[in-house]
């Protein structure tokens, strides 16, 4: 069954329009951290979405759907999963395809919606290589809810922009890794294809039959779990890392700057070494390597100095490259290595106010920071899991629930004050979303108040709290309440983020059975 989404949305007080955010008065608590400049270049070129790439190699151009996130996270450059000399040796060829651990290439036709194509790449590969079974998971669904409200108004969608002549208002907006993490972890899908099955083709200047759009009903079949984010600069840095990734996990999405000059549809081939976090328009699945690729098979003008190549599954149907599939020099670059895992939870009630995810963070001046949620329980629960997300490699955090909260998230009864026990603790390696099962579940009583108190460290990084925040172009119907979401430098003093960082929220879920 579908997740009950509670304790969110429904009662939106303001919202602000923050490029970027306005500096807090001298008085207030919490100092937001610089956006992308990739992003804020993108909104001030007028957030182009959705431009053809390519000309007539293979069938001539295909459309686009890279947006640029606003989350500044090149800190993150790995390693992630090793160091230094304590990098596991591997092998010199790998393919998931050998291990039946990747799903068949599709085609995302006409629409830029290649973010949604390797995101559900990743997703059902990952619970393949779990052994959880086949999925053909709907990439339809994931972006078509990136800018429609869920039911009615309950969960808010993305900023859409306007459409160009000879697009989709809808489909043809585009996406990126933490939009994708944000429908998804708020319980927006991922529901299977044969629920909400894609419609290829060509957008013709008329609404979409009503038959062939979402209802907002369908079940979802994988809830996401965890997304681990490998690292933001170009990938030669942190190879190792989609390698253990890919043995481990599966697939790996990377965002790259598409240019059909730089392929070479013969051997299909493909080598950029001038992409920039401001070029990049397409993303698609790392699924294996060849360390003895031979650089002959790169076009003359165009060859690496050294052998090898990352195997990538595009989202141009199987007709196209070499069964869909192409050769990424090892010296290419490309950003944003995102893997997405499923998880093995079945039923479970969200309690959140972030619909639209990770947006920027805040910190306190240095490192560490605390912030709480307090959410409303409508019926007798068990808390059995938090979910938030870490910004830097090695974050650690502490987690703690009160329940009778009758004011800040200080008040009502701790639960590892009550067991006698400290709060709980733990070390993210991996930057990225996470679920966190509590060691004991918590129970909440019908008609009360509690508060999920959680303390993180991002080794650094200066801002520690994600939240979600109401960005001109991206987030813009992000809203908030008074009352709801605090964030502290300390633990001890509670600063209400709606009067300190308005349009805010703390990046922090409650999953309850």
């Amino acid at each position: 069954m579908s997740p009950r989404i509670l304790g969110g949305t429904l009662l939106a007080s303001a919202l602000a329009l923050l490029t970027p955010w306005p500096a807090p008065a001298q008085d207030t608590v919490g100092q937001p951290a610089p956006l992308a400049p990739r992003f804020t270049t993108w909104v001030a070129k007028g957030a182009p979405r959705g431009l053809p790439a390519g000309g007539p190699k293979e069938g001539g151009p295909r459309m686009r759907g890279y947006v640029p996130p606003p989350l500044d996270l090149s800190h993150i450059k790995g390693p992630v999963f090793s160091t230094g000399e304590g990098a596991p040796p591997y092998p010199p060829f790998y393919d998931l395809r050998t291990s039946s651990s990747v799903t068949p290439v599709k085609d995302q036709g006409d629409y830029g919606t290649c973010w949604t194509f390797a995101c559900m790449g990743s997703l059902e590969s990952s619970q393949l290589k779990a052994g959880r079974g086949a999925f053909d998971l709907s990439e339809w669904h994931l972006a078509y809810y990136g800018y429609v409200p869920f039911n009615t108004s309950l969960l808010t969608a993305f900023t859409p922009g306007a459409a160009e002549f000879g697009q989709d208002p809808i489909f043809d907006q585009g996406g990126d890794d933490w939009m994708s993490t944000a429908i998804l972890a708020r319980g927006t899908g991922a529901v299977d294809n044969k629920d909400c099955p894609y419609m290829p083709g060509a957008y013709v200047p008329k609404p979409i039959p009503q038959g062939n759009l979402p209802n907002g009903r369908e079940k979802v079949s994988v809830p996401v779990e965890n997304v681990l984010y490998l690292f933001n600069a170009e990938l030669p840095i942190n190879a190792n890392d989609v390698k253990y990734a890919l043995i481990h996990y599966g697939p790996a999405v990377i965002s790259m700057d598409w240019e059909d000059d730089d392929y070479d549809p013969a051997m299909s081939t493909y080598r950029d070494t001038t992409a920039t976090e401001f070029t990049l328009n397409h993303e698609v699945c790392i699924i294996g390597w060849d360390d003895s690729f031979e650089t002959c098979r790169f076009p003359a003008s165009n060859r690496p100095a050294n052998p090898g190549a990352w195997i990538v599954r595009n989202s141009w149907s199987r007709d196209w490259g070499n069964a869909g599939y192409f050769y990424l020099s090892y010296d290419s670059k490309v950003f944003d290595g995102t893997v997405f895992l499923g998880s093995p939870r079945t039923t479970h009630h969200l309690h959140q106010y972030d619909p639209l995810g990770w947006c920027d963070s805040i910190g306190c001046g240095s490192s560490t920071a605390c912030c709480a949620n307090i959410f409303h329980a409508d019926e007798d629960e068990q808390v059995t899991a938090v979910a938030f997300y870490a910004g830097a490699v090695g974050t650690s955090y502490e987690v703690d629930l009160h329940t009778a909260v009758t004011g800040d998230p200080s008040t009502g009864i701790s639960d590892a004050g009550r067991r006698g026990v400290p709060p709980q603790m733990g070390t993210l390696q991996v930057p990225g979303y996470h679920t966190v099962t509590l060691e004991q579940p918590v129970a909440v009583a019908k008609g009360t108040s509690f508060a999920v108190l959680l303390k993180l460290t991002t080794p650094g990084y200066a801002y520690p709290i994600p939240v979600e925040c109401a960005l001109e172009g991206y987030s813009q119907s992000a809203t908030f309440e008074h009352g709801r979401s605090f964030l502290s430098p300390d633990g001890a003093t509670w600063h209400d983020l709606a009067p300190d960082c308005t349009g805010s929220a703390a990046c922090l879920k409650a999953l309850a059975d």
